[in-house]
């Protein structure tokens, strides 16, 4: 059981009453009128927008409207006229108009407010509409209004309050949509590098409050634990009351494609669409991994040279070494390993921050899906290890040093011990944890795979030639000793 809830008006007034930012829902802050006027915007750019969008961008205000007067008429008669100064308008007497139109990477959002001062956000998923719209996504769409529902009823979690979902086209706008209160903030990129009429350590002040508060809102997940990796499914749907708790969830399959992927036409992708749930981590890493290795091998004997092969035969043996000192890469029947949710993309964007650095809310949780420990809630958010992500490059415009990106991690690190407090010891997996993602996020992609492997194995030995040292081991394999030696090296660096 969760926390009580507040009453449904209470829950609905406290939460909306609130200024809005346009960063409110969105993986970026983009209008749809910068977009128009965007002319570094190629034809094969709104070509590829036509064909992901289609009619969605189009979706007339009128249309939003009547969707959110119809929710407001069905859910007038649970709420209380409790506040004198906030009266209930009947539902005759109730307008509403479109106060902020944004456009996420893959959703489209409005902010709405009623003619009573409630405001909240309808959000469309690019591709809900004519045959974009598939069955996966809309079990999909429908899994990512549950958990946020569940993840509002059973946590102290800093989310917007998942108010209706509709993953049909059977409506006014003719797309899938969900209604969501609104949230103060903005981008937190925004707030980190903004220093007007600040010190150096009112800057740095700030920073450390925005680091602590973070912590604080992710660790709030510490008590939400699964037995499998995987997609939450709810057998009771999404409840229709505001007044009725959602359903418990078990873990399911997976459905990998976010709300902007096109069609399939040849079917080359299908087997990857679903994945099924799974009871280890190790099992889905070396599942990946042993993947890539397969593809490679088949492409390799179609034209590459030995030494390329050898490169990656080199690869192949280093990852599937480290695997095997990841946490809970030793399965313990007695002790079975965890599973816990996080922010699906946790980075700037979706962490919304007030102008003292207080975090307000984490948004944005589509695809979202429990996952190992070491790679959940405790990890660093992405802004943190960005020296550790694709496309890195300093010295630039807001961007940190590899010395202050390490500098942060270890007070972001303290925060989340502390944030933890008696309740979870999993805080030690954070400052490992931006090894533990590069690793992961690189399987299957054979330069990023590389890129990440030399930055390992700089830790390990530092002053030698990486490439020619995977090269070798593809070819010759190990020389006396040295298996033994790599593996003490790294146990010592994931070591939790």
């Amino acid at each position: 059981m969760g926390p009580t809830r507040p009453s449904s008006f209470d829950n609905l007034v406290s939460l909306t009453k609130r200024v809005f930012h346009r960063s409110l829902y969105f993986g970026d802050d983009r209008s749809e009128s910068s977009l128009a006027l965007d002319l570094g915007h190629s034809y094969k750019d709104r070509e590829f927008d036509a064909l992901k969008w289609g009619p969605i961008l189009t979706i007339p205000d009128e249309a939003a409207l009547e969707v959110a007067l119809a929710y407001r008429r069905r859910l007038y008669p649970e709420l209380d006229d409790t506040d004198e100064k906030f009266p209930i308008a009947e539902p005759g007497d109730i307008t509403a108009t479109v106060k902020i139109h944004a456009e996420g990477f893959n959703n489209r959002a409005l902010i709405i407010r009623y003619s009573d001062g409630w405001d909240v956000c309808v959000r469309i998923p690019a591709c809900g509409w004519g045959p974009n719209w598939s069955e996966m996504h809309a079990k999909n769409f429908l899994s990512q209004a549950c958990t946020v529902r569940y993840i509002r009823e059973n946590s102290q979690m800093r989310i917007p309050d998942m108010l209706h979902v509709n993953n049909t086209l059977k409506n006014a706008m003719k797309a899938p949509y969900m209604i969501m209160t609104a949230v103060d903030g903005r981008d937190a990129s925004h707030v980190w590098f903004e220093d007007e009429g600040l010190t150096p350590a009112g800057l740095e002040a700030k920073r450390q409050h925005i680091l602590k508060t973070l912590a604080e809102g992710v660790s709030a997940l510490r008590h939400l634990k699964f037995d499998k990796m995987g997609t939450l499914h709810f057998p009771d749907g999404f409840p229709i009351s505001l007044e009725k708790r959602i359903s418990t969830p078990y873990v399911g399959e997976s459905y990998n494609r976010n709300f902007g992927w096109l069609p399939d036409k040849t079917g080359t992708h299908k087997h990857d669409a679903i994945t099924p749930p799974y009871a280890t981590s190790q099992e889905w890493l070396r599942y990946r991994l042993d993947q890539w290795w397969k593809e490679t091998c088949a492409k390799d004997k179609k034209g590459a040279s030995a030494q390329k092969h050898h490169e990656h035969k080199g690869m192949y043996m280093l990852y599937a070494m480290m695997f095997d000192y990841f946490p809970f890469a030793k399965a313990d029947p007695s002790s079975p390993e965890p599973f816990v949710l996080a922010p699906p993309d946790f980075d700037w964007q979706n962490t919304l921050v007030a102008d003292d650095g207080t975090v307000t809310a984490f948004i944005d949780w589509d695809r979202a899906e429990t996952l190992p420990i070491y790679l959940g809630w405790p990890c660093y958010p992405n802004f943190l290890s960005a020296d550790w992500r694709v496309m890195y490059e300093w010295p630039a415009k807001n961007v940190m040093s590899p010395s202050h990106l390490a500098s942060y991690r270890e007070d972001y690190a303290r925060y989340m011990k502390e944030a933890c407090g008696a309740d979870s010891d999993a805080w030690r997996y954070t400052p490992k944890s931006h090894f533990f993602s590069a690793i992961e996020f690189a399987i299957g992609d054979g330069k990023l795979m590389e890129e990440v492997l030399f930055k390992i194995l700089e830790y390990l030995i530092p002053r030698t030639r990486k490439d020619e040292h995977i090269l070798r081991l593809g070819t010759e394999g190990y020389v006396e000793a040295e298996e033994e030696w790599l593996r003490a090296k790294f146990e010592k660096l994931f070591a939790c």
